[in-house]
């Protein structure tokens, strides 16, 4: 592997565990499809095979220990297509549309150089999506950020403190360009551990059949968010 790569992976991993406080979740108000709103949809690009991550190897030398350990169960994961997730951009946009709204598909969207918004409450963005709304026409943005889409298997540097579990993680949202407030707010965290043995190469069924779970049980979680179920109760059912 080339090390200059690695580098870049291991640290990747690291900044991914040292983030903000995690936002609180905003649920879908009952009144919102009452009136027809113009909407921007915007989806991060999902890749068409899952991967497996190893977060807490955070060492070169752990990092490849780890990769060893792992390496048949992690060529197995990467034959495992993501297309039973994909599916649910289409859902999302068919739920838009069958409750009135108009549907504007956004891409190439400048998340990273929107300025910080000043003096977040609970229940906004803490970047300053308002300088968007010209850019996609619409009143509200609607926007799935895909962080991972596969397995993992957390570490402690070379020590494994998980045995792979299916994983979707990122996260849902709605905001108002004009108020940089957000109407709805869906942590995407589903984690689901194997039930019995894992490690049965050269199938992992284990590893399979929680990669397949963790996808089912995070496009339930859209569908109900997006139908206006209570979110407090979705992210609840995905931990």
């Amino acid at each position: 592997m080339n090390y200059k790569i690695m580098v870049a992976i291991i640290s990747l991993l690291i900044l991914s565990g040292c983030g903000a406080t995690p936002i609180k979740p905003v649920s879908l108000s009952d009144t919102y499809y009452e009136e027809p709103k113009a909407i921007a949809v915007y989806v991060d690009t999902i890749p068409s095979k899952a991967k497996m991550t190893l977060p807490g190897a955070s060492c070169l030398l752990c990092f490849v220990a780890a990769d060893a350990a792992n390496s048949k169960v992690s060529s197995h994961v990467k034959t495992l297509s993501t297309d039973e997730f994909s599916s649910v951009i289409d859902s999302i946009q068919a739920t838009l549309q069958d409750r009135g709204m108009t549907v504007h598909p956004a891409s190439n969207l400048p998340f990273n150089q929107l300025p910080r918004f000043r003096n977040p409450g609970d229940t906004y963005a803490r970047r300053d999506h308002r300088l968007l709304k010209n850019r996609v026409e619409a009143d509200h943005l609607l926007v799935m950020r895909v962080r991972h889409v596969g397995v993992e298997r957390t570490y402690a540097n070379y020590v494994p403190t998980s045995s792979p579990q299916g994983v979707v993680l990122g996260e849902l949202y709605i905001v108002d360009l004009a108020s940089n407030q957000y109407y709805l707010y869906l942590p995407l965290d589903f984690r689901v551990p194997v039930n019995g043995e894992w490690s049965e190469p050269p199938k992992f069924p284990g590893v399979t059949m929680a990669y397949y779970e963790a996808i089912e049980r995070a496009k339930l979680a859209i569908h109900q968010a997006m139908e206006g179920a209570g979110v407090d109760y979705l992210v609840g059912e995905g931990l």
